[in-house]
């Protein structure tokens, strides 16, 4: 008799010591997103990013006889650090305070916001999450997905490195069979809940100084019946756009007729001298950087220079018709 009480009193001590490890034993998730970095933004186009998000879950020791862990999470994602942000108007900011609109998205065709929410059209993304664990070594489950960005087309944005830190935080309830847990039925009901996690990241882009030529229109003189030029005045346009707060200069090379400064529009073997100006008071218009190009900056609008021409009265030595080619060139 007294072995088989000495024999009953062990037993209920391991049952107490594997009760005491249930009851301590936890199912612990995380989550850890990268960066989201558009590189080079061009404001007259769509620019994506995409960028990738890492769960975590792990289940200690002795929750489990056998079987498995059930788990619902979900990670919201805020509206970021930059004054005005909102989740349906994501913001970044570069040095001189000026403001890019982008947004974050649960799919690639960007049409589903990635937001903060259980449902609307800015809600998060709900996982379902299931993995084998043991009494004696717990269970482990890794898993990523991808989310991604979008910048729209932004005629007006300035040059300038942007960022935005976005914050976030990972919810979820979870199951495992040693207790006879109900099934976790969302991120915030059912099962166990969990201890939420912070997420935090960066979202970043660069937009380039930028110049694009859009064209140039002739510059003509018209028709002379003396034999001698006269005075004339004509002008012609040039049109560009320029990222906002990008310097710029346009030059105006001597064209393929010069000689030494003086351009020139040919006849077969025939000249006439002529100008280009950068106002109508006569300021000659060349390439030599910072001394006689047009000099201006960038608004992210389209801008029109206008090249004035002059003919001073000279005399004409053959008919025909005169002409000269002019490059233009603009550096930024």
């Amino acid at each position: 008799m007294s072995f088989s009480r000495l024999s009953l009193l062990v037993m209920c001590g391991i049952c107490g010591a594997l009760a005491s490890n249930l009851a301590a034993a936890d199912t612990v998730c995380t989550a850890t997103v990268s960066e989201a970095n558009f590189g080079d933004t061009t404001p007259d186009e769509t620019n994506r990013a995409s960028a990738t998000i890492d769960y975590h879950c792990r289940t200690d020791p002795g929750l489990s006889f056998s079987g498995g862990a059930s788990v619902r999470l979900c990670l919201s994602l805020g509206s970021g650090s930059v004054a005005g942000s909102t989740v349906a108007d994501r913001r970044m900011v570069n040095s001189q305070n000026d403001v890019l609109s982008y947004n974050l998205y649960k799919d690639a065709a960007g049409t589903q916001v990635w937001g903060d929410t259980p449902s609307g059209s800015s809600s998060y993304v709900e996982e379902a999450i299931t993995y084998p664990i043991s009494f004696f070594s717990g269970g482990r489950h890794d898993e990523s997905r991808t989310f991604y960005g979008r910048i729209p087309v932004s005629p007006a944005l300035a040059r300038g490195d942007y960022a935005s830190t976005v914050q976030g935080q990972l919810i979820y309830h979870y199951r495992d069979r040693a207790f006879g847990q109900s099934t976790p039925t969302s991120c915030t009901s059912g099962g166990v809940p969990g201890t939420p996690s912070p997420v935090t990241f960066t979202v970043r882009t660069r937009v380039q100084d930028r110049c694009v030529l859009r064209g140039a229109t002739d510059m003509d003189f018209g028709l002379v019946t003396s034999t001698s030029t006269g005075n004339l005045r004509q002008t012609s346009r040039i049109t560009m756009e320029c990222t906002r707060r990008t310097p710029w200069q346009i030059a105006l090379d001597k064209g393929e007729n010069a000689a030494g400064n003086n351009r020139r529009l040919r006849n077969g073997s025939a000249y006439i001298t002529y100008e280009l100006n950068r106002n109508a008071a006569g300021s000659r218009w060349g390439d030599t950087l910072g001394v006689d190009t047009l000099q201006g900056t960038g608004t992210g609008a389209q801008y029109v220079a206008t090249v004035h021409g002059a003919i001073n009265d000279q005399p004409l030595t053959a008919a025909g018709k005169y002409s000269d080619t002019i490059k233009v060139t603009v550096t930024y």
